[in-house]
């Protein structure tokens, strides 16, 4: 009688854990993956490897007058580029364009400019964006962003 009752608790469990699988975000025709790149971004930290390849970072200094270095991405796809640089004023120079996402990567296409630029996305969440992209003197550049 033991024997079979543990067996019937067996299969009960069994059938209990199958049935729980079914429920799955994958198939959830109401779940919305959450679009963490759209927004702005400023730049807080840029980092270089060393003589010996180890990464280390450095906080950006800005000056009062002017706002971080910036890329925002929009939900429709645009892109912008904001850059500041602080001579006697607080200078803008921007760049816009289109960006897409492949492979882990954010391909921009600048809209004056003929080359597209692939930044290699290290990380990112609701709050942080890290990425990596090799500049014109064949450098890579890591740069961490916080959202605004």
């Amino acid at each position: 009688m033991n024997k079979r009752i543990f067996y019937l608790a067996a299969v009960a469990i069994g059938f209990l854990s199958l049935s729980s699988c079914e429920e799955n975000e994958d198939n959830d025709p109401t779940y919305v993956i959450p679009d963490y790149l759209a927004g702005k971004w400023e730049l807080k930290q840029t980092g270089s490897l060393n003589s010996r390849n180890i990464l280390s970072y450095e906080d950006v200094a800005i000056n009062e007058n002017c706002e971080y270095d910036n890329l925002v991405f929009g939900a429709d796809n645009s892109f912008s580029e904001n850059d500041y640089e602080f001579g006697s004023t607080c200078e803008l120079e921007s760049l816009s364009g289109v960006y897409s996402l492949v492979d882990g990567n954010i391909i921009v296409n600048y809209t004056d400019v003929e080359e597209d630029l692939v930044l290699d996305v290290v990380s990112l969440n609701d709050t942080q964006l890290e990425i990596v992209y090799t500049d014109e003197a064949n450098q890579l550049v890591f740069l961490k962003f916080t959202k605004a």
